[in-house]
């Protein structure tokens, strides 16, 4: 394989073979997966098929080249490779809001997800999907992934698409989340739509937790030697939950001049990802020893929990705002605020699961349970100490302001009452006695 070769912008630009069945490669796959990013579902569409060249050149109308987005679109509006492939049955659901070839409706239940299908042959098609997209349900579907064994809104949403897309021969591809929900869509469907698909590109992307993979295991039995699974090499994202079967690459990632510059997280970006001079792959390397520890080390986390343990550790991230400080949309004082209301809506049952969920690391450390808990919530309260002395930097607003040291002093208050109880009665905390529910669990209300 000879060495890199830009982006997938440049590789637009560059391979003007057209495209066909045969000449079909993961970059191809990564192009479409980032093509179903874009936010159809805001535009206006002529009833019936479009076009890739006249889909990219619609959304990019009146935009700007500052952005990869539209440098992308433009770049696949002039570019004669998909010039004859046709998307049809464009899909997306966001909260409520389903909407579907330009008709709009609303459904029970929250989800973020959307789908499309890229005509390339006369009996092939490409169902790409799109992965999490920068808001706070996106991300808090991510992690339901970890206690989940019936599906999430869009794992189910991807099998219903998967199930109802017709044509004979299907290829699949998707990034981030959508690289498990097009995972997902396969094992969860019936054999004859599993027949048709040939193959599967996942591009960094979490896998699913062993409850799941136990209830669908007929569907992972014969995933494996369909399933492409690609990663950067300081991967990160697509090391949860312990990756998937099928085969799988590392290839190198430059986010130089990237918003996440000097960051292995910026690797995740499409556009870092590196193309080899031949324009049929990804410039390969081998994983990182980073990503590789840090697989090793947040898998060990999970699987010190059951089930309920790990609806817990999902449930808490999202309570404690995670999701609300990676979601694109929200300015510094939105995020702040959702924190720290997180944080203060906290019971003591929920400050029993954090001190055990770090004590466990220390305890690997040969200290003993008890004063690794009392340890880790010292922890904690000097942390919030540390917040609590910038809080004015992150709102100007007086009635806000006090909003957050309220939320701090309660907290402080409880950490301090349960750092004691811990010390003085060690039983209760080594078994997470029904005592501590039962007489501590209002002590925030």
């Amino acid at each position: 394989m000879a060495g890199a070769d830009g982006n997938i912008i440049t590789y637009i630009k560059k391979n003007t073979n057209q495209l066909s069945t045969e000449n079909y490669n993961e970059v191809d796959g990564l192009v479409f997966s980032q093509l179903s990013y874009m936010r159809y579902e805001d535009v206006e569409w002529p009833e019936g098929e479009v076009s890739v060249s006249e889909f990219a050149k619609k959304l990019s109308e009146n935009s700007s080249e500052k952005d990869n987005n539209t440098r992308f679109l433009k770049a696949l509006a002039q570019n004669p490779r998909y010039k004859n492939c046709i998307i049809t049955d464009m899909a997306a659901l966001n909260g409520r809001k389903y909407w579907q070839n330009g008709e709009e409706k609303f459904q029970f239940g929250d989800g973020q997800w959307a789908a499309l299908t890229i005509k390339i042959g006369s009996d092939t098609s490409v169902v790409a999907m799109r992965g999490t997209n920068g808001t706070q349900l996106g991300w808090d579907e991510d992690f339901e992934l970890a206690y989940t064994k019936n599906g999430t809104t869009a794992q189910k949403m991807s099998r219903d698409y998967l199930e109802n897309t017709t044509v004979e021969n299907i290829y699949l591809a998707g990034h981030s989340k959508a690289a498990n929900d097009v995972t997902s869509a396969y094992v969860m469907s019936d054999i004859s739509t599993r027949d048709r698909v040939k193959r599967i590109d996942a591009y960094d992307g979490p896998a699913n937790n062993d409850d799941f993979k136990k209830k669908y295991a007929a569907g992972y039995l014969d995933i494996e030697k369909k399933l492409y699974n690609h990663y950067p090499k300081d991967s990160i994202i697509g090391m949860l939950l312990g990756g998937s079967p099928g085969l799988r690459d590392f290839c190198k990632a430059d986010v130089e001049g990237h918003q996440m510059e000097g960051s292995v997280i910026g690797q995740h970006d499409p556009y870092a990802w590196r193309i080899s001079e031949d324009l049929d792959s990804f410039d390969g390397t081998d994983q990182s020893d980073f990503s590789r520890n840090l697989n090793y080390t947040l898998d060990g986390i999970v699987e010190n929990y059951d089930g309920i343990g790990r609806y817990r550790l999902g449930t808490l991230l999202t309570q404690l705002g995670v999701s609300s400080l990676l979601d694109e949309s929200y300015g510094t004082g939105r995020k702040a605020f959702s924190v720290l209301s997180g944080i203060g809506s906290l019971t003591i049952v929920d400050m029993f699961f954090i001190s055990n969920l770090m004590g466990n690391s220390m305890i690997e450390l040969k200290k003993e349970p008890l004063q690794a808990g009392v340890e880790a919530m010292r922890r904690c309260g000097d942390n919030i100490l540390s917040i609590r002395t910038n809080i004015p930097s992150l709102t100007g607003n007086s009635e806000v302001l006090e909003s957050y040291k309220e939320c701090f002093e309660k907290l402080q208050s409880v950490m301090e009452s349960y750092a004691s109880l811990l010390k003085s009665d060690g039983n209760r905390f080594l078994s997470a006695g029904e005592a501590l529910i039962q007489e501590d669990e209002s002590v925030l209300k």
